[in-house]
């Protein structure tokens, strides 16, 4: 929650305008960012003030098209990679989940697919190390071997 007309102790000193800023500020800020925020009226020892309330939003939100990360007290523009690894974050998506595009499996070399599969089979992240009957099959695909079936 933001509060607009308290200073830094908390206490009221009133705004002015109060009634033209809850009207301007949800506008401006759905125009900008493209979300909708609270906006309340609050009358505190006779003066005035503004809380605006924003909801937490799972997807990311840019400002005049670019993406910031709050890290404590500071805010970094991400640029590069780094938007692109925060984006995937957001979406729940990793880099070996997105699709290259115009790369289809015949422009792939027969030899890293092999390797990619013999270090698939060998990596504890599939648990096919633990599991005899398991092999890697096309890419892709994990299947039973011929010797379990």
């Amino acid at each position: 929650m933001l509060a607009i007309g308290r200073n830094d102790k908390g206490v009221a000193v009133g705004v002015r305008d109060a009634r033209k800023l809850l009207q301007d500020i949800p506008n401006k800020v759905r125009d900008i960012l493209g979300i909708i925020v609270d906006v309340d009226l609050r009358v505190d020892a006779g003066k005035d003030t503004v809380e605006i309330t924003v909801a937490v939003y799972n997807n990311p939100i840019n400002y005049k098209s670019e993406y910031y990360y709050c890290s404590g007290s500071t805010n970094q523009a991400l640029k590069g990679a780094a938007i692109d690894r925060f984006l995937m974050r957001k979406v729940g998506r990793h880099w070996d989940g997105v699709p290259v595009p115009h790369v289809a499996i015949k422009d792939l070399s027969r030899a890293a697919i092999g390797t990619f599969r013999k270090h698939a089979r060998d990596s504890p992240a599939l648990g096919c190390r633990d599991s005899p009957g398991i092999h890697a099959g096309a890419p892709g695909q994990v299947s039973p071997s011929a010797s379990s079936a």
